[in-house]
């Protein structure tokens, strides 16, 4: 009983770690080969009101989003400036929801060599299909996403 629950959870944990590891891969890939930008002019305002940088100090009271979402961003910013953080946020729920996908996906299939092919298959899909949204970051498409 004990070496079935001890499997169980190195499975999941192996999961888990490819799963996690596909997304940072694709991540890292990314930002090697290209420059992140804002799409959209919306997205900058957005960041530049966050930031303080519109009006030379750090609010949450932006159109485009809800102002407890803005205020938590706007409280990073005062807290530690000179990091993108709104940029982070929007990278960190794409790579939160492509995970999920992933992780989702590979409870489907049981063998390891299945869940790696799997896996590559969907991170080369994630690449090709959503190449301009990872690399021309906008708040909506990231929304829509989620």
């Amino acid at each position: 009983m004990v070496t079935k629950i001890k499997k169980k959870m190195k499975e999941e944990w192996a999961d888990v770690l490819l799963s996690l590891g596909a997304v940072i891969l694709l991540f890292l890939v990314f930002s090697c080969a290209f420059d992140f930008y804002y799409d959209f002019n919306d997205d900058v305002l957005i960041k530049d009101i966050i930031s303080g940088r519109y009006s030379g100090k750090s609010d949450g009271h932006s159109v485009q989003m809800l102002y407890v979402l803005g205020g938590l961003l706007a409280g990073i910013y005062d807290v530690i400036p000179g990091i993108p953080w709104f940029a982070v946020f929007l990278y960190i729920c794409f790579g939160g929801g492509l995970y999920l996908i992933i992780r989702r996906s590979i409870t489907f299939v049981g063998k390891m060599w299945g869940k790696v092919l799997l896996v590559g298959m969907e991170t080369i899909m994630a690449a090709t299909l959503m190449l301009w949204e990872l690399v021309f970051v906008q708040y909506t498409v990231v929304c829509g996403f989620l």
